[in-house]
């Protein structure tokens, strides 16, 4: 396995690597939730950020097409300076005089086609809020699967490790009762075959654990990524 994986990242085959939870501390057993406060899970996901993002997005483009439908208005006003002044013979001394305007634009033709443009802005920001709340759904349904899975594995593992403790069990008595000559070897290799047997389902199942445990905090959003 250390060979495959080496040759998949391009190192020597010969490359010895160690897993950062390799020697890591045995699954956690704490029991996992079954309700979960949804709205927290809402605000961790990136992915409803981004469609919450589109609908701000949207309804600012909606503003935007109803704002070429109304009537603009413009005041604009400037004081000039000049010397000599202009206003009074050319008398060498500063003067000014103001000056004040003002516009008004009412739309009267294409309204149509604003319109339309409006309501175009208004049916996309609506979208938008439909894939939001389909997206709420999924999330939910993510965040059930998830916990059902990882409930589910930590009943698999403890199903194991009793299984495991019944195999130790075994195979001592086996060995004590082969010591004591009322054992066969054919005992004790069936003990040890058990639990060999049982360790690997142990084994398999920890794993299960720990993968449901991490698509369960992915969902969650809880999972904690590397930053560089």
């Amino acid at each position: 396995s250390r060979m495959a994986l080496a040759q998949i990242c391009g190192l020597p085959v010969n490359t010895q690597m160690a897993l950062k939870d390799e020697y890591a501390p045995h699954t956690d057993d704490a029991p996992v939730a079954t309700t979960y406060n949804m709205p927290d899970v809402y605000s961790r996901r990136q992915d409803l950020h981004a469609l919450e993002l589109g609908i701000k997005i949207a309804d600012q483009q909606s503003k935007i097409a109803m704002s070429s439908m109304l009537p603009t208005a413009a005041l604009i006003g400037s004081y000039t300076v000049s010397n000599p002044n202009m206003n009074d013979g050319f008398e060498k001394k500063f003067g000014g005089s103001w000056h004040i305007g003002g516009v008004i634009r009412i739309p009267l033709w294409r309204w149509g086609g604003n319109y339309n443009k409006y309501r175009a802005a208004r049916t996309q920001a609506n979208i938008m809020r439909l894939r939001l709340e389909d997206a709420k759904e999924m999330v939910d349904l993510q965040v059930s699967q998830a916990a059902y899975k990882a409930r589910e594995a930590m009943k698999t593992y403890d199903m194991t490790r009793a299984n495991l403790r019944q195999a130790d069990e075994n195979l001592r008595q086996a060995q004590l009762g082969f010591k004591a000559g009322v054992q066969t070897t054919d005992n004790v290799m069936e003990a040890q075959t058990a639990w060999l047997k049982a360790n690997s389902e142990n084994i398999d199942a920890e794993i299960d654990v720990c993968l449901c445990r991490v698509y369960l905090s992915k969902v969650l959003g809880t999972l904690e990524y590397p930053h560089e």
